[in-house]
């Protein structure tokens, strides 16, 4: 077993041993700045603790490299850090924090098969990019950055990206990629080019800084992509193994939406949809924190933007609690209130020709939510199967059945299940066999 002895004048230094290296000065090495290291290492946080001005610790291998900062990272000032080249290494992982890596070493990553960046920032990621010919696996999970995000490579299969706060473009060129999972926050301005012919796995999550207004008082706070096998159960909350059916590689569009009366900037919701790998969804998986208003006429012009994408075959609707007032009654909008308008949209419909399993759950028994349902059943002529599950809240639960299987009664072809909590209180079979 080797010891690191200590010098308080060392600068920089090169450490190699076959041994177990125990990295214990007797005191600080208040002059180190930059330290090599070739072999098996101990204790390397008391190490860095005792090192005040050590700069860049690296630990040289043919095959791998790997830098981890061990001290917590305290305060927002940046220490600017050169990155070198490992021309040998197959593998690189850097988990550093309050480190910007300013300027990239003169060489080539020419054998570097996965790299993997945490916590610190690359202000030239292209750059570094372009001299890595054979990167299959980039997973980046740096801090804050304005930097736009640039990702052409050739050979990349595999991208992890996030979370990435305040980016203002993102341009991914990367013809053999087939994994790609990303998680960005940035404004409603936010450019995005995205090139993968071959993509296979999609997670894409969207948050939004302000959450801008995209219906009269809905903002919408998160949006994300997934390409995935979605199951689809026999009972909204008692699934059967017999009644489990699969959709492969079908995308799932995932919209968080809050109604407020808060005045923030507005979105243009179809463009915003433009913007994504695929438009063409399988499934809407809905979150609605309603806050007491009204969302049918927020559900037509969903349906109104997403009628074009008219693969759309699920529809998932999760009503989320609304905020309580100090007397604990359930917060309710104001007459005249702009989440019911246009008044007319219980006499409008979209055609929805595709769709074929609703899911709403969180139902309170409101008249504008009956009428809500009502509008998903006109505007989708081949529904086969309703499924509403009744907040845990409702006391009169029995009226609420009572208005939902007088709606089954208007359309025989449909199949309806209504559900307290764990409990099914009414299945209105369908006519159909």
């Amino acid at each position: 077993m080797g010891k690191l002895p200590g010098c308080d004048k060392w600068r920089a230094t090169f450490w190699g041993t076959t041994e177990l290296l125990m990295l214990q000065p007797v005191r600080e090495l208040p002059a180190l700045e930059r330290l090599t290291l070739n072999g098996n290492i101990a204790d390397l946080g008391t190490f860095l603790n005792r090192c005040p001005r050590l700069r860049l610790v690296t630990r040289l291998s043919p095959q791998e490299f790997a830098f981890m900062h061990l001290l917590d990272a305290q305060g927002t000032q940046y220490t600017n850090v050169d990155l070198p080249c490992f021309p040998r290494t197959t593998s690189v992982k850097i988990d550093v924090h309050n480190i910007c890596f300013t300027r990239l070493l003169d060489g080539e990553f020419s054998k570097l098969d996965r790299l993997s960046l945490t916590g610190c920032i690359i202000n030239d990621l292209g750059t570094l990019l372009s001299r890595c010919p054979r990167l299959r696996v980039l997973k980046v999970m740096t801090a804050m950055s304005r930097h736009d995000i640039k990702v052409h490579s050739a050979s990349l299969q595999e991208l992890v990206f996030g979370p990435h706060t305040e980016c203002r473009g993102i341009e991914i060129v990367t013809p053999m990629l087939k994994l790609l999972k990303m998680e960005v926050q940035a404004d409603k301005d936010i450019r995005v080019f995205i090139s993968a012919p071959l993509l296979e796995m999609v997670s894409w999550r969207r948050s939004y800084t302000g959450s801008p207004i995209v219906f009269g008082v809905w903002h919408l706070r998160n949006l994300s992509l997934e390409r995935r096998q979605f199951l689809r159960d026999k009972h909204l909350q008692n699934p059967s193994s017999d009644g489990q059916r699969m959709l492969a590689n079908n995308h799932v569009l995932f919209l968080d939406m809050c109604a407020s009366d808060s005045s923030d900037a507005e979105l243009d919701f179809a463009q915003e949809i433009q913007k994504n790998m695929a438009t063409d969804f399988s499934v809407l998986n809905l979150s609605l924190k309603t806050m007491g208003h009204a969302y049918g006429a927020t559900l037509l012009q969903l349906f109104s933007v997403l009628q074009v994408h008219s693969a759309m075959k699920i529809l998932k609707v999760n009503l989320l609690m609304s905020k309580k007032s100090g007397s604990g009654v359930t917060q309710a909008c104001s007459e005249n209130c702009p989440c019911d308008s246009p008044k007319i949209w219980r006499s409008q419909s979209i055609c929805m020709t595709h769709l074929e399993e609703v899911e709403i759950k969180g139902i309170k028994g409101e008249d504008h939510e009956f009428d809500a349902l009502k509008l998903i059943l006109k505007c989708a002529l081949l529904l086969k199967r309703m499924t509403v599950g009744l907040e845990i809240s409702v006391k009169s639960y029995r009226y609420c059945t009572k208005e939902i299987n007088n709606i089954s009664l208007e359309y025989p072809s449909v199949d309806f299940h209504v559900y307290r909590p764990g409990t099914l209180v009414l299945h209105a079979r369908s006519s159909c066999t």
